[in-house]
């Protein structure tokens, strides 16, 4: 179950206002608010402990990216950095059940918007 765990403020030159965390030991969301105190982009990862990870994100220029993720640790003699691999569909619905599952404790305000940006980049209803 996702809790919040972080929120760090920008420096008065940097573009955004703050970011929030929310995570669990699979899970990692993080929304970045502008300074306007509206969610500017927000970053979603599920499979944390394991090499099969998937990485949602959205911003106003991309939209939503849905990808596989690399976790670039094939070798235990050397640290990489993961990687996205490619983007893959989006079933909204199925990704929907999975991210509320872990999420619906969360600020409901996030969970709303969240869910807005998914429907919405499939051309569907949030009902």
């Amino acid at each position: 179950m996702l809790k919040e765990k972080n929120v760090s403020f920008a420096a008065p030159d940097q573009d955004f206002w703050f970011n929030r965390i929310f995570l669990d030991t699979d899970h990692l969301l993080s929304v970045t608010y502008n300074r306007d105190k509206h969610i500017a982009c927000f970053h979603f990862v599920m499979g944390l402990r394991w090499d099969n990870k998937t990485w949602l994100s959205w911003d106003e220029k991309f939209g939503i990216q849905y990808s596989l993720v690399d976790s670039g640790e094939s070798s235990p003699l050397a640290n990489r950095s993961p990687v996205a691999t490619g983007t893959i569909k989006l079933d909204p619905d199925e990704f929907w059940q999975s991210f509320y599952d872990v999420a619906h404790e969360i600020d409901p305000e996030v969970i709303t918007f969240i869910k807005s940006k998914i429907f919405k980049s499939a051309g569907t209803s949030t009902a």
